[in-house]
């Protein structure tokens, strides 16, 4: 699966993502990136193959458009939903690597 990770996110309103007012558009590298980066307590336990899998998805993101395969997909956006817990993130995250855009809701 390709995925652009230069994309900024966008939360459920189709505004870009930021951490606070005056921090910059959050992009998926940045987040793929900082959770990977991360330590987690469950780490300590974590089997090997799981976090060189880790490893192999954070040097693959430092290329423009990254091809990853579905189970990496799932292995990523689990590992953000870890470290980045507010729902709206796990949600851009979705929507970027799904290459989904954010659908209007009804009044």
């Amino acid at each position: 699966m390709k995925i652009d990770v230069k994309q900024e996110l966008k939360d459920f309103s189709g505004e870009p993502l930021k951490i606070s007012e005056t921090a910059p558009n959050l992009t998926l590298k940045e987040v793929m990136s900082l959770s990977i980066k991360t330590t987690l307590q469950e780490d300590a336990t974590t089997p090997l193959d799981k976090k060189i899998e880790l490893d192999r998805i954070g040097e693959a993101i430092y290329k423009d458009e990254v091809d990853l395969t579905v189970e990496q997909c799932v292995i990523i956006k689990e590992r953000i939903s870890k470290v980045f817990t507010a729902p709206a993130v796990a949600g851009a995250v979705r929507r970027a690597i799904e290459n989904k855009p954010v659908e209007a809701v009804e009044a």
